[in-house]
């Protein structure tokens, strides 16, 4: 099954896409990703890229599972939402968009399930004392504390005093990006 990206019904950008850097099909005899012939007959042409459809499929796994690849990109550009959708199986879709809401939220904002066996990401954290409800174990979590969820209204002030408290006793600092606290044991002091 020979796939050409279809541009009509998509939006300018999507569609800049499909048709930029366009080459003739018959030059094309490999795979981009896995540099194999392209005699499969499930070949999908995006611009001057070929690829087999379950490479472009890998793309996207990886991007699921590793967020150093993401977002998913062919010639050095992000893939465009509206195009995954027509050319991945729905389950591979759905995933992708879940971790896809994840991972485009700030490291230090991301909000994930108390139970630790669960550890789903529930969403951004805030600053207002609200209970969030984990959408796969059902546990509840303080958005504004991080603490499993309490009945009466959030006042994390002497907590706060006390970690900055430890903070400072054991020469911990917070990272720049994440905010994750960092003990330094070796190196230059930058962080």
């Amino acid at each position: 099954m020979l796939v050409s990206a279809p541009t009509t019904g998509l939006n300018t950008a999507t569609q800049h896409f499909y048709c930029s850097q366009t080459r003739s099909k018959s030059s094309l005899t490999e795979c981009t990703i896995c540099l194999c012939a392209l005699d499969s007959p499930d070949v999908l042409h995006v611009g001057s890229t070929a690829l087999h459809l379950d490479c472009f499929s890998s793309i996207f796994r990886l991007a699921t599972s590793d967020e150093s690849h993401f977002p998913p990109s062919l010639n050095n550009r992000p893939i465009p939402l509206a195009f995954a959708r027509l050319h991945l199986p729905r389950d591979e879709f759905v995933a992708f968009k879940a971790r896809a809401c994840e991972w485009q939220t700030p490291v230090d904002k991301r909000l994930y399930c108390a139970a630790p066996a669960c550890a789903h990401f529930i969403g951004c954290a805030g600053d207002e004392a609200s209970r969030v409800r984990c959408g796969k174990c059902g546990k509840e979590k303080c958005a504004r504390c991080r603490h499993a969820g309490h009945q009466t209204g959030c006042d994390d002030a002497e907590e706060r005093r006390d970690a900055a408290a430890l903070v400072a006793k054991f020469g911990y600092t917070a990272c720049p990006s994440c905010k994750r606290l960092i003990e330094k044991a070796t190196g230059c002091d930058h962080v």
